[in-house]
C-alpha cells in the first residue's frame, strides 16, 4: 500500500453513494478506502482502491480503479474522474 491523499471523490461516503446509485451496493456502506497501488502515466494517475464495507454488506466490488489528472495538467490535484471498477459497477466500462 502506498500513503497518498485521496481526492474527495474517493471518500467512503461518496463511493457508497455512487455504488448505491449504480446498484452495485444493495445494502450497507463503504467503511474504508485504501490505496492498493498507484502509478503515473503521461497525462494521469491510475490508482487501485481497496474497499472495506460495514458488517453485513455483501456482493459489492472489493476494488475500484480511480483515474485522476496530474496536478501539472489541471488546476487542482484533487479533481477526480472515476474510470473503471474491474467488472463494471454500472453495467458499462469507462464511466
Amino acid at each position: 500500500m502506498t500513503a497518498e491523499t485521496l481526492p474527495a471523490a474517493a471518500s467512503a461516503d461518496r463511493l457508497s453513494d455512487m455504488l448505491h446509485r449504480c446498484g452495485a451496493l444493495k445494502n450497507g456502506s463503504v467503511s474504508n478506502v485504501a490505496v492498493d497501488s498507484s502509478r503515473a502515466t503521461i497525462l494521469s494517475r491510475i490508482t487501485r482502491l481497496r474497499l472495506s464495507y460495514a458488517e453485513g454488506t455483501s456482493g459489492a466490488p472489493s476494488t475500484l480503479i480511480l483515474k485522476t489528472a496530474l496536478p501539472e495538467r489541471i488546476g487542482s490535484p484533487n479533481e477526480a474522474y472515476p474510470v473503471d471498477s474491474g467488472p463494471s459497477i454500472c453495467g458499462r466500462r469507462g464511466t
